[in-house]
């Protein structure tokens, strides 16, 4: 038996030779022939028949595959997850996919006979068409990716990948929709972009909390420092006032090294409070005010302050705001910073103040250095001065950092800004380039519902009396020194070092009219003693002394009626003065 045959054409041209000698044999027969021949021809035209059977039947088989495969195709053609098209070289469309009409939200038979650049955007037709060109130029695949026009409201953005056909004629076009993948692209930018910013803020919280944390260190060493200096300076100077006024009027030499060392006294205790407004431990009397009022007082000295060659203005935009303040200590704030840009200043300049109002949303009030969220006073004072170095900036209201030259700064002006700033529950940032000025930004609580009440201030009277007073001290310079001061103007007075003895002291006596007391002291602390002799008399008499007691002062318990603070270091007169005061208060 002969080669099956492999192809259609074979299997027909096959049959085609098989008639053509069949027809051939007969014609060259020469009849009649012999039975024996006739059988022959007859076999091997038998043979023959069963061959073009065989050949049909591989034929009909072929014929039914290509119809699985056409079918496949077409399936997979119409079905497959991106549209193809076909288009001619002037990239008319002349077959699309189902894909492709779902793509584009219409028909097959519509978009057939279709320009491809009818779907595209206008303003990526020119682009679209330079790529086609390009496909049919080159046997590579291209790819691009444009903006369709509006599918069922919406814009739509593909990816085209084309390639020309071995004519040359076609070519073939895959075309996906990214505009989900695009606008996930856009979305995971965005979420790295908010990461990014989210990064940034944690290094900026980071740094925060650093200076933050050394800013505390400072302040817990400089109101350990100044509190054992403001004892020894009630020393220095109340016993110099003494001596001072036992002097002979004639002695002109003496009185005027007695008052040297006075005022050396004072300077000190001005250092010692600059110390102990930095480091927070500071008692200090706020009240409603408003700050146009606070810095049109201050601003008077400021300008006697930089002088007339630097130019001043303000820009008050938060009139009859108020902020729980002392307005003094806001003053002293804002001539510190005046003093500070004079230096800046030197061949002159400009000097402003600005305020308005802001609020501070919750979740951002780490990036204003703030406890808490809600609405503030922004006070900004700016400069033309020459500015401050970026590597020292975060140093600024470090106590005794100073640029300046040796003797012409203590480096505590700003570090008392921030402190006297931090202790009225705000902050206080600072921004500059050197060369380009500096600005100092100050946030203070706004108040709302208050109304400012007027103080009615009464003149101490530094009358003497012959009331018993219990004296609380455990620094024995400053215990021995209240005890001469009062008893010199005529009052009995029991002394004790501490807490403990105090109280025996107060148990056996009855006639204790007011005790005058330290609040940091060991056995048993000012709050303490205060809580036991007021179950004995509620109605007894105190008048708290410490320089270091902000955070007691503030204690729950302690702001009562009849409660009074002097803060170190105090004269004989403000002793004496205080004490008159409480003992005639009704």
């Amino acid at each position: 038996m002969s080669k099956q045959p492999d192809t259609t054409a074979e299997i027909l041209d096959l049959r085609s030779r098989a008639e053509e000698e069949f027809k051939s044999k007969m014609a060259d027969m020469d009849l009649p022939r012999s039975e024996e021949e006739m059988l022959k021809l007859v076999h091997d035209l038998q043979i023959h028949q069963i061959e073009l059977e065989m050949q049909n039947d591989e034929l009909r088989r072929s014929e039914e595959e290509l119809m699985v495969a056409r079918d496949k195709f077409s399936f997979l053609y119409d079905f497959a997850p991106m549209g193809y098209f076909t288009l001619d070289r002037e990239t008319v469309i002349r077959t699309v996919n189902l894909a492709g009409a779902t793509l584009l939200g219409m028909e097959r038979s519509r978009i057939v006979n279709l320009p491809f650049n009818y779907f595209v955007a206008t303003s990526d037709r020119p682009a679209v068409s330079d790529f086609f060109q390009k496909v049919f130029e080159g046997k590579e695949k291209q790819t691009c990716e444009v903006k369709f026009s509006e599918a069922g409201g919406q814009p739509l953005f593909v990816r085209i990948e084309a390639v020309a056909a071995d004519s040359g004629q076609e070519c073939l076009a895959a075309v996906v929709d990214i505009t989900a993948l695009r606008q996930m692209g856009k979305e995971l930018q965005e979420s790295l972009e908010a990461l990014e910013r989210e990064m940034a803020e944690c290094k900026l919280l980071e740094h925060r909390l650093i200076q933050a944390q050394k800013m505390e260190a400072m302040g817990q060493l400089a109101g350990g420092v100044a509190h054992d200096f403001n004892n020894l300076l009630i020393a220095i100077s109340g016993y110099g006032e003494e001596i001072r006024d036992g002097l002979p009027a004639g002695d002109e030499s003496l009185q005027e090294c007695v008052g040297q060392l006075l005022h050396g006294a004072e300077r000190a205790a001005e250092l010692t409070r600059q110390l102990l407004a930095f480091s927070r431990k500071q008692k200090i009397d706020q009240k409603p005010v408003l700050i146009d009022d606070i810095i049109a007082n201050a601003s008077k000295l400021m300008q006697r302050v930089i002088g007339e060659d630097i130019g001043f203005a303000t820009e008050l935009c938060c009139k009859g705001m108020l902020v729980m303040a002392s307005a003094g200590q806001i003053e002293q704030v804002l001539l510190n910073l005046a003093t500070n840009a004079r230096g800046a200043m030197p061949d002159g300049g400009q000097l402003s103040i600005s305020t308005q109002k802001v609020v501070v949303k919750e979740g951002s009030e780490a990036e204003f250095d703030l406890l808490l969220p809600g609405t503030y006073v922004l006070i900004s004072v700016s400069d033309t001065g020459t500015g401050i170095d970026k590597k020292i900036i975060d140093r600024v209201f470090e106590p005794f950092f100073t640029t300046k030259e040796v003797g012409e700064g203590t480096g505590l002006g700003l570090s008392m800004v921030y402190g006297i700033v931090k202790q009225h529950r705000g902050s206080v940032l600072v921004s500059s380039e050197t060369g380009e000025g500096t600005t100092f930004k100050i946030y203070l609580p706004l108040l709302e519902d208050h109304k400012v009440t007027k103080e009615i201030k009464r003149p101490f009277s530094l009358a003497g009396g012959t009331e018993t007073l219990l004296v609380v001290e455990d620094e024995e310079i400053v215990k021995l020194f209240l005890k001469r001061t009062l008893e010199k103007a005529g009052y009995r007075t029991l002394a004790a070092g501490d807490g403990e003895e105090a109280m025996t002291l107060f148990r056996e006596h009855d006639d204790i009219s007011l005790v005058l007391s330290d609040m940091v002291m060991p056995r048993k602390n000012g709050k303490e003693l205060l809580a036991e002799v007021r179950q004995i008399k509620p109605e007894m008499k105190f008048i708290f002394i410490s320089g270091y007691t902000a955070n007691i002062m503030d204690s729950e318990g302690v702001q009562q009626a009849g409660l009074e603070f002097i803060r170190k270091p105090f004269s004989k007169n403000d002793i004496l003065g205080k004490v008159r005061e409480v003992l005639d208060r009704q």
